[in-house]
């Protein structure tokens, strides 16, 4: 059997992890290489292994060699905006030995990503990462997310394995078919808002120490995202300007960070007020009841809540309504009727299907995409849309798509 000499090790679990081209994947191979070292001693015995210097500690940059997989890169470079692509797509090295280096020495910094905004469903900035920063985000969050699994309430749906936004609607309307009222809760701004001390503070005992210094230093990055500036009691003026707070949209710390910073509401319901009939996915909650006085009750605790969390509940989205009223949640709209719950997509959602196909329509018509792209989108709309009551809606729909 063909051995692994320890020069090209990293090279061997690079090579091997860079074949899918996800930062995910990178991120395993660094914490467990042992299943890649597996799969390419095989390549080894077989004589198919040519070294890829670029891909070695300490080697010059340099354009990726022949045995570098053009077919993945190719396809890594048509998905990936050219500002986030890794190293070696724009003809340099990935320079993980640098980054080795960087993490065992604890001088790890991120890189300058970019920030862009988006209208739909409504305006956000979004900023993104460089590749080399999802690599060490995944490392991170998989060193801490068993502690949080364990923290969080089972009624939280967001970024949890088995867990999702559908099955989170489908637990709604369990609840809506078997209550007769529904407190809605939103949060407003929140990841803009989320405050930095407070969320160190939840992180803490549920971060390994040795991975504390990673997390504060994607805490206290530079970040470019929408401020504001809530007054709570007991503030000053320059309160708000003085405690660091905002969270980027776009970063998978951000995602699992803003999902733990209001588990603490979680468990007032599940455990201090006896209301485990809710669901949460991320700021979007729901909580039912047959007792309306006692909705009335949670919304005011949770409300003190949130403020102890420096946040403000959205004046118009959180309301208490009959489960016979329509109610938003997660883009479809609910409503029971009888014994059943009626549920649609939100009206905009086929506007913004139907603008997306014209513009995916004459990209087609131009040679710019292939039909298979085509029907891959169409699909997953498809795929959103029958989560709901929409046969005759998707039906509608597909009869409009003449190519």
């Amino acid at each position: 059997m063909g051995t692994v000499s320890p020069h090209c090790t990293t090279d061997l679990v690079l090579r091997a992890a860079r074949g899918k081209h996800r930062a995910s994947d990178v991120a395993r191979a660094l914490l467990d290489p042992a299943p890649m070292l597996d799969a390419l001693r095989a390549e080894l015995d077989a004589g198919a292994y040519h070294y890829c210097p670029e891909f070695g500690p300490d080697r010059p940059e340099q354009p990726p060699s022949p045995p570098f997989p053009r077919g993945a890169w190719e396809g890594c470079r048509a998905q990936e905006t050219p500002t986030n692509l890794p190293p070696p797509h724009r003809g340099g090295g990935l320079g993980w030995g640098q980054l080795s280096r960087d993490l065992g020495q604890e001088c790890y910094r991120p890189g300058v990503g970019r920030a862009f905004w988006i209208r739909e469903p409504k305006r956000r900035r979004i900023f993104a990462l460089p590749f080399r920063d999802r690599v060490v985000q995944h490392l991170l969050i998989d060193a801490t997310l068993p502690a949080l699994e364990r923290w969080y309430a089972p009624q939280s749906y967001a970024c949890r394995v088995g867990k999702g936004s559908h099955r989170c609607l489908r637990r709604a309307i369990e609840l809506a078919r078997a209550k007769r009222f529904v407190l809605r809760v939103d949060v407003r701004k929140f990841f803009p808002s989320i405050d930095h001390a407070i969320l160190r503070a939840l992180l803490a005992p549920r971060t390994p120490p040795a991975w504390r210094w990673l997390r504060d230093v994607f805490l206290d990055a530079p970040i470019e995202c929408e401020r504001v500036a809530w007054h709570f009691p007991g503030d000053d003026l320059f309160t708000p300007l003085a405690r660091p707070h905002g969270l980027p949209i776009g970063s998978l710390t951000s995602q699992i960070w803003a999902n733990a910073y209001l588990t603490p509401i979680d468990h007032l319901l599940g455990s201090k007020l006896g209301l485990g009939t809710f669901v949460r996915y991320c700021d979007d909650l729901l909580v039912f009841d047959d007792d309306a006085g006692r909705l009335r009750d949670a919304l005011a605790a949770i409300e003190a809540r949130a403020h102890a969390l420096r946040l403000r509940l959205h004046p118009e989205k959180t309301r208490l309504h009959r489960t016979s009223d329509r109610v938003g949640f997660l883009g479809f709209v609910l409503q029971r009727r009888g014994d059943g719950v009626s549920v649609r997509l939100r009206s905009e959602n086929p506007r913004r299907f139907r603008l997306r196909m014209k513009s995916a329509r004459a990209l087609f018509q131009a040679g710019a995409i292939e039909v298979e792209e085509l029907t891959a989108r169409v699909r997953a709309w498809l795929a959103h849309a029958r989560h709901g009551h929409t046969r005759t809606l998707c039906a509608r729909e597909l009869a409009r798509l003449v190519l």
